[in-house]
């Protein structure tokens, strides 16, 4: 399979869906500085890195969707 990766831009966009790039990188378990090279292109982020932040912005979103039902 060769899926096209996330590039810097879209990273970015993804990750302020998220949350702060501290936010992000506390729940990913990785450095401040690694997301921030991530949304400046610094370096190429993996797939897996990619399927991370998709997975916490799947989980994000979802969370707050259960929390205003909740009510």
């Amino acid at each position: 399979m060769n899926e096209k990766k996330m590039n810097a831009a879209e990273y970015k966009t993804m990750r302020e869906k998220v949350g702060s790039q501290s936010y992000v990188a506390e729940r990913l378990g990785i450095c401040k500085m690694t997301v921030s090279s991530r949304e400046r292109g610094a370096y190429d982020g993996s797939k897996e890195a990619e399927l991370a932040l998709l997975h916490l912005f799947n989980f994000s979103r979802s969370t707050s969707i259960d929390l205003r039902n909740a009510g």
